[in-house]
């Protein structure tokens, strides 16, 4: 391939990657999360962005990589001076590795979302270590008959937050914290809840157990009321005082 080719390429990949990277160029059939995708130029010289479904329409593969829509923190990003040219052998095993990984990735977060009771997907996956989680490691450490916790939220964790969950603003005499629950060591979930700081919620662990499973179950977003709580957690009391909340 000629060098003017390949920088025209580079060029036009770059803003097609800035302006249309969620769907193949050629069938634009929408990307899913850790598809494999190519990009490179068709026999007719036109600069794609495609996936599986359109990789044998594409007559020269100049690039190629997983598309991840997952927010997964702490992924590695290469430094640009040890960016280099590779075979395409080298190429697609190093895509291999990568959609392994996030396959990996995957799995571990669907084994914990379906141990700790909770449907859906994982909002996000944290694997590096923040403040926040060496705080819950070091509490569920000390208290080891404990499965929940609820605590304060920290600076560094709020700015992880989603963007629609930053922009709430707590109701006057309300405030957000976190509801942890570990499903096993070095494995937890969280969920947030928006308290009254006027009510007091007893640190039992069948009472914020009951908290965590209506907070994380509840589709509206109205008041919970102790009553509500208080009669969950006698379902499943642990602590012997825990009788009497």
């Amino acid at each position: 391939m000629r060098r003017a080719d390949r920088r025209r390429f580079e060029k036009e990949f770059r803003t097609l990657i800035d302006r249309d990277s969620e769907a193949c160029t050629l069938c634009r059939r929408p990307f899913e999360h850790n598809n494999k995708t190519y990009g490179g130029l068709t026999p007719g010289g036109r600069t794609v962005l495609t996936g599986d479904c359109c990789r044998e329409k594409v007559e020269y593969v100049m690039a190629s990589g997983v598309y991840v829509i997952r927010k997964i923190h702490e992924i590695p990003i290469a430094d640009r001076k040890s960016i280099k040219r590779l075979s395409s052998s080298e190429m697609e095993g190093a895509v291999e590795v990568m959609h392994d990984h996030f396959d990996e990735l995957d799995s571990i977060s669907g084994r914990v979302m379906k141990q700790a009771g909770l449907k859906g997907e994982a909002r996000a996956l944290f694997l590096e270590d923040t403040a926040w989680k060496k705080d819950d490691a070091a509490w569920f450490k000390n208290n080891p008959d404990r499965s929940h916790r609820l605590r304060p939220m920290f600076e560094s964790e709020a700015s992880s937050l989603p963007e629609d969950v930053l922009q709430f603003q707590a109701p006057k005499g309300h405030k957000m914290e976190v509801l942890v629950r570990q499903v096993e060591v070095g494995k937890r979930a969280r969920t947030l809840i928006c308290r009254n700081t006027e009510i007091p919620i007893p640190d039992l662990e069948e009472v914020i157990h009951a908290l965590f499973d209506t907070v994380s179950q509840r589709k509206d977003q109205g008041v919970i009321t102790a009553e509500e709580i208080a009669s969950l957690a006698r379902s499943y009391v642990i602590s012997p005082r825990g009788k009497g909340n």
